[in-house]
């Protein structure tokens, strides 16, 4: 069974692709997406699909910070669902662990652990695509919104 996404992890795809010199619409085809899809944002779609299509559009753009650039204007609304339950947690440890239980609302794919190491915590963060493609614009992407929301919360 394929591992989906929320189509809502492409916000800004298109904005940013069109600012690297991108036409995104041919590739959202050659992917298997259309924009319609892009617009629903609680839509299920495949993560390998979603790989497939920042793997290419930052080779074709040559901006290997292509996953980055989507998490630098992410909030906690886009979260969707999630984002108001994450709101009302009383510490960003809460907050992440209600991440963590409602993930399949998300990302099935997303992994986070925590460490305690002493007075510091590490996060650890994976994505587990099983599809043995490079992932590196979605994991940069996950690793951005995750700074973005601990940022927010905090």
């Amino acid at each position: 069974m394929d591992q989906l996404v929320r189509a809502g992890a492409l916000r800004n795809y298109l904005e940013i692709t069109k600012q690297l010199g991108l036409n995104p619409l041919p590739i959202l085809r050659a992917v298997g997406l259309s924009r319609a899809m892009l617009d629903e944002p609680e839509r299920q779609i495949p993560l390998a699909t979603v790989v497939r299509l920042l793997e290419i559009s930052a080779a074709d753009s040559g901006c290997i910070t292509l996953g980055l650039r989507m998490a630098e204007s992410r909030q906690l609304a886009h979260l969707g669902a999630i984002s108001l339950l994450v709101t009302h947690q009383r510490t960003l440890r809460d907050a992440l662990y209600a991440t963590i239980q409602y993930r399949h609302l998300l990302n099935e794919s997303l992994a986070l652990q925590f460490e305690d190491i002493g007075r510091n915590v590490i996060i650890r963060e994976e994505l587990v695509t099983g599809t043995g493609e490079p992932s590196r614009q979605c994991m940069e992407l996950a690793i951005g919104v995750l700074a973005r929301v601990c940022r927010a919360f905090l």
